[in-house]
């Protein structure tokens, strides 16, 4: 088995040559570069990813939080990041919190020594213990949150474009007795919708009836209960806006179940235009988020603070979502378009 001295003495330099060479170093000369790959692949020789860390006191390893582990919001994300994460020479460790403050509190602890950057997707509002338990000696990217601290990098979503976004589409197709289904009561993606959702009824001087607004869990029996409570009401909705595509999915099941038609009876429209919601019957309208996009750039971001752990201007971006207008609202229309 070949051993970095044996390409050192092929390619007619020093051990430390070599080393610069395998760690991407910019002082090494293109010619001798290229002699050094030669030698290296002749004598099928690769430098051993375990000593290679720890002589540069990194792990190639980031570790991610994840509220949920099976939500197929997540797991486009987790895509994003773990393309970025392949490509970049990363390993992704991913653990699950479940939602709950002190499982994000340990998995971060559990992380936070075998990674070289931390993503943590923790969208309930921020807690001063979770605040508490994020590393300092290396990156931290928060996403789909408030940032924890002014060091970290963030990404988030126009939440309250997007409602907006979907309110003016149900508004522009005739509707004014406009439902909402929200999320938890503690997520900020949820508070943001509903925030959006409440200021465009208002831009188009609709008024605010709290008895449309239904509570929801972002899941898809959650829409499920919200849509049947609406309709429940002696004047039921005739279009309704559900806090994202999973509860739009319940809320579409639930008006199959009573005979209603879509969006003939009640138009429906969703958030984050998940796989999932083109592949609905009918196809669901939706605000689209960037999802794969969010997921590799944050890993890109996190890679380029391990290059760069001066970095004193930490970076915030806010993606924009846009209208995805489908069969649930359009009907046969759609289909031409």
């Amino acid at each position: 088995m070949s051993t970095i001295r044996d390409v050192a003495r092929a390619a007619g330099v020093s051990v430390s040559t070599v080393s610069r060479v395998f760690n991407q170093s910019s002082l090494v000369k293109p010619e001798t570069r290229r002699r050094v790959e030669e030698s290296a692949r002749r004598l099928d020789y690769a430098p051993n990813p375990t000593a290679r860390a720890l002589s540069l006191n990194k792990t190639q390893a980031l570790g991610l939080v994840l509220p949920l582990t099976y939500n197929e919001f997540f797991m486009e994300l987790v895509r994003g990041m773990d393309e970025a994460a392949v490509s970049l020479g990363y390993h992704l460790i991913i653990t699950g919190s479940h939602n709950r403050e002190r499982d994000t509190i340990e998995a971060i602890s559990m992380l936070r020594s075998r990674v070289d950057a931390l993503l943590v997707i923790s969208p309930n509002v921020p807690s001063e213990a979770i605040a508490a338990a994020l590393p300092t000696e290396i990156p931290v990217v928060s996403l789909f949150s408030p940032r924890y601290h002014q060091r970290d990098a963030t990404f988030l979503v126009s939440n309250e474009r997007g409602a907006g976004l979907a309110v003016q589409h149900l508004v522009e197709l005739g509707h004014t007795r406009i439902g909402f289904i929200t999320g938890p009561e503690a997520n900020v993606d949820s508070r943001e919708r509903y925030r959006g959702y409440l200021n465009a009824l208002q831009d188009h001087g609709l008024p605010h009836d709290s008895s449309l607004v239904a509570p929801g869990s972002f899941t898809v029996p959650s829409g499920m209960h919200a849509m049947e409570r609406l309709l429940r009401l002696s004047e039921p909705p005739t279009a309704v806006f559900a806090g994202n595509d999973f509860m739009a999915i319940g809320a579409l099941k639930a008006l199959h179940r009573h005979g209603l038609r879509v969006p003939d009876d009640v138009a429906l429209i969703g958030f984050d235009d998940v796989p999932m919601a083109q592949l609905m019957s009918p196809s669901l309208s939706t605000i689209h988020v960037p999802i794969y996009d969010i997921g590799y750039r944050a890993v890109y971001h996190a890679t380029e603070l391990i290059a760069h752990p001066q970095t004193t201007d930490p970076l915030s971006v806010r993606f924009e979502p846009r209208l995805v207008p489908r069969t649930s609202t359009l009907g046969c229309s759609a289909l031409s378009s």
